[in-house]
């Protein structure tokens, strides 16, 4: 016998589905969700929720020296990753911290380069 729910095959003396648990003989015309049967090797698989670009895009922008723009798209994407259920709230917080170092770069030079122009190095 097959069973109506999974598609699963059972014993015929069985009283319910060994793998899904499901009465035997009884149709069920509704879907099952994540179900695996490994004598069909079917996967039934739930579909994951969309990335975040702007987490993308926030955690790519400091490795191209653009710190100063990456910063609020990071902040966005994790903001977009909260409000709307999307994946990549960890990229978004590795590239707020990529950012914030990226920005401490550009004014530690800048502080250098300062300084050296002026000839006063610091001992």
């Amino acid at each position: 016998m097959i069973c109506s729910k999974c598609g699963a095959v059972i014993d015929d003396q069985s009283r319910f589905c060994d793998l899904c648990g499901a009465p035997a003989g009884v149709q069920d015309n509704t879907q099952p969700v994540n179900v695996v049967c490994p004598e069909q090797g079917k996967i039934i698989e739930e579909k994951k929720p969309p990335f975040s670009g702007f987490c993308i895009t926030g955690f790519v922008l400091p490795f191209l020296w653009l710190g100063f723009i990456g910063l609020p798209l990071s902040i966005l994407g994790i903001v977009d990753c909260n409000k709307n259920d999307k994946r990549g709230k960890g990229l978004g917080i590795a590239g707020l911290i990529l950012n914030i170092l990226n920005i401490l770069g550009y004014i530690i030079v800048a502080v250098f380069l300062y300084f050296f122009m002026l000839g006063l190095r610091p001992s």
